[in-house]
């Protein structure tokens, strides 16, 4: 006995007996052996067992000593000797069967009665128990299919016993003599069909002394709900008819289960699945499946063609397929896999008219390469070229993502920069005017302004390399930008201290008294209460960091993952300030025009960046325990902006946008004053919100050997918990090196 459940299925039995090691009980045993028939159909694939009650004829067990007719007469006891193992038994007693012999009796062997093994079990039936008489069973059939039918037979042949009536309610067994007149082979034939209607002979067999096993198909045709399956003896050996044709071992098998082992592995979340199954049959999801998912049934199919898709976790998926007669079992295991994360290159920056060209870096057989960049472009190529002719508006973020079977990889970007023509010296336009003059004068770089010019002699030195310009009017109402030195002060006393602040650095650390260490990669979401802070309009983080990129205070480094740098967070590459806005807004372009007011060429202009786009700073850190001061501390390496990266019509999750050392930004932090909620005058720097933690986060990454984020094997809330339990690991860990 094995213990089993049944999920989604519900067995409706009237006898009912406990059963060892399970959840069923019935009161007789034949009524078990049916239920773990259905047990055994549930875990089956492909062949389904129908359910047969006592198709092996262990119940009721034969008497050891005498037989006993069970019409309400007294029993009739031959010697016992002659009786041992074998009886005689009315078919109201017989679970599951029934008997067209006019006495309505069986004859039930049990095994090495008179020499003769059953051939499964303890128990076996004669056909010629007293005349020639069948046994059937009548199975339900809803719907059209194929049955299986599996039984053995064996005949009574010479120097074997049979029964021999000695009186109108007397039986006795004796053995037969072996004087040749019964050689020969008991035959009986198997019809099927239904029962109001003449059965259909589908089999007839022929056996001596020595079992043998016989396996038929039988089709159910559409309408025929029940089928009765008779086995009625022919004739026996020696035309005794009292004598020979055993039967054992019954068993109807469809196929109406999942096709296959039914467990299915599948690489990724993107994968799907095709499985079949037969019968007539509706699919189910288990409840406790990571996630939902789709499942298209192929119409008017009879194999039940089903694809499985839409997996949105990584994780074991079950299914069930319901048909008549089984509950079969499916299991999908999903894993976590990905393809490798393609390190991407290009020729940028190139000037408009040039080759501009993409690359990735090594080249899988069977990969799909799928580009997407501006304007619309795609390529399939590994290494495509984006135009042999390049123009400045096709400059900008430049993705790609690599599929290995049914697996993407991790997209990657990259910036492309197409600057424009040179342009050649040429002399600027003036135009002759009587009127005077200022000696107000323009750069040569600025855009040219037309000047009306005094017919007065001038020098030549008043035109080249400075212009004069018309200086304002006493009584112009125009505005003048006032600087901070002329301003007046705003409040009563001068706001100094922050802005004259220096960093106070880390300790100095030496390796070998470093014991423990370990990197962290955290989020900062912008919009908790709590860090709002960071996007204060008067002192907003991002724009602080822009301003100082810009001036170069700051330098900024490509998060691209490349060579030496597949994550892209190791500061490898330098970015231009323009390359840092282009990542940060779109690209417009801008015509420049003549004096008549042609378009003559044009140039790329970084368009306006909402600051508010930025919703999540990402934070590179290094947990370090120091021996020689006994701490466990964070140190904060860098810190990236995060950005949305739209691609080929999807968005993909938040990317860095850049990356900041946070070392070389520490001097300007220091300078910069937070705002506070609850005080004007708190004078905290940015440095001090970091360096004291005063910011909400959660952790993405933990350095490990598969180099894999959280949410590359977990998924929804467990997000959060496996973030909590690494914060947790980490104070656990100091903790733990104390004694109390």
């Amino acid at each position: 006995m094995c213990r089993t459940s049944l999920k989604w299925f519900t067995l409706k039995l009237e006898n009912i007996l406990h059963i060892q090691n399970t959840d069923i009980i019935c009161i007789k045993k034949s009524a078990c052996l049916f239920i773990l028939g259905c047990l055994i159909a549930i875990k089956s694939f492909g062949q389904c067992v129908v359910p047969m009650p006592n198709a092996g004829f262990e119940q009721p067990v034969a008497s050891s000593k005498v037989s006993t007719l069970n019409d309400g007469l007294a029993p009739k006891s031959p010697p016992s000797d002659h009786w041992a193992g074998v009886e005689v038994v009315n078919d109201s007693r017989m679970e599951g069967w029934k008997t067209t012999s006019s006495n309505r009796w069986f004859g039930i062997w049990t095994s090495e009665s008179f020499g003769i093994k059953a051939f499964e079990g303890n128990q076996f039936v004669e056909l010629n128990h007293d005349d020639e008489s069948g046994i059937y069973q009548d199975v339900n059939t809803p719907h059209a299919t194929v049955f299986t039918i599996k039984f053995s037979h064996r005949g009574g042949s010479a120097g074997t016993v049979g029964w021999s009536r000695t009186g109108s309610r007397s039986w006795i067994k004796k053995k037969t003599d072996n004087d040749g007149t019964n050689n020969g082979l008991d035959v009986c034939r198997l019809s099927a069909g239904p029962p109001t209607r003449p059965l259909k002979e589908i089999i007839k067999v022929s056996d001596g002394d020595a079992w043998a096993t016989y396996t038929i198909t039988y089709t159910i045709p559409d309408g025929q709900k029940t089928t009765r399956f008779l086995f009625e003896p022919i004739s026996s050996s020696g035309g005794k008819h009292s004598l020979g044709n055993f039967l054992d071992a019954i068993q109807i098998t469809v196929d109406n289960g999942v096709r296959g082992a039914g467990q299915v592995a599948l690489p990724c979340t993107s994968s799907q699945t095709t499985v079949t199954a037969g019968g007539v049959g509706t699919w189910a999801q288990d409840p406790t499946n990571p996630s939902i998912t789709t499942m298209s049934l192929s119409p008017n199919d009879i194999n039940n063609t089903t694809t499985i898709s839409g997996f949105a976790a990584p994780g074991i998926y079950r299914y069930t397929w319901k048909a008549d007669y089984c509950i079969s079992l499916l299991t999908i295991k999903v894993g976590n896999g990905r393809s490798e994360k393609p390190i991407i290159g290009s020729n940028s920056p190139v000037r408009a008219g040039s080759l501009l060209k993409l690359s990735a870096n090594a080249t899988i057989p069977t990969a799909l390469y799928n580009w997407a960049g501006p304007n619309g472009f795609t390529s399939k190529e590994h290494s495509p070229t984006v135009s042999t002719n390049a123009t400045t508006d096709m400059s900008g973020i430049y993705t790609l993502i690599v599929s290995t079977g049914d697996c993407p990889s991790l997209p990657v970007s990259t910036t492309l920069t197409v600057n424009p023509k040179q342009k050649k010296n040429s002399p600027i336009p003036l135009k002759i005017s009587t009127k005077p003059v200022s000696t107000t004068t323009i750069s040569p770089s600025e855009i040219p302004i037309p000047l009306k010019i005094s017919a007065k002699p001038i020098s030549a030195t008043a035109i080249s390399p400075t212009l004069a310009l018309p200086s304002p009017m006493p009584h112009s109402t125009s505005t003048h930008q006032l600087s901070q030195s002329t301003r007046p002060l705003d409040g009563y006393y001068k706001k100094e201290i922050v802005s004259m602040s220096k960093v106070t650095y880390y300790a100095a650390m030496r390796e070998a008294d470093v014991v423990y260490s370990k990197r962290i990669w955290r989020e900062i979401d912008l919009r908790e209460k709590i860090n709002r802070v960071f996007v204060a309009p008067k002192a907003r983080l991002i724009e602080i960091i822009l301003d100082a990129i810009n001036a170069g205070e700051l330098t900024a480094y490509d998060p691209t993952g490349r060579k030496g740098d597949p994550d892209g967070d190791e500061f490898s590459t330098s970015l231009t300030p323009q390359q840092v806005m282009s990542k940060l807004a779109d690209s417009v372009l801008v015509p420049i025009l003549d004096k008549d007011g042609n378009t003559i060429a044009t140039h790329v202009k970084p368009g306006v960046f909402n600051p508010d786009s930025v919703t999540k700073f990402r934070i590179k850190e290094d947990w370090i325990l120091d021996k020689e001061r006994s701490i466990l501390e964070p140190r904060i390496i860098g810190i990236a902006p995060m950005i949305k990266i739209k691609a080929a019509g999807q968005s993909f999750d938040d990317q860095p946008a850049f990356w900041i050392y946070f070392p070389e930004a520490r001097p300007l932090l220091a300078t910069k004053a937070i705002a506070n909620r609850k005080n004007d005058s708190t004078k905290l720097s940015y440095d001090d919100l970091f360096i004291k933690r005063m910011f909400s986060s959660y952790i993405v990454k933990e350095s490990n050997v598969a180099d894999l984020r959280i949410k590359d094997y977990a998924q929804g809330i467990d997000r959060l918990y496996e973030s909590e339990r690494i914060k947790k690991e980490l104070m656990d860990y100091e903790h733990d090196l104390w004694s109390y």
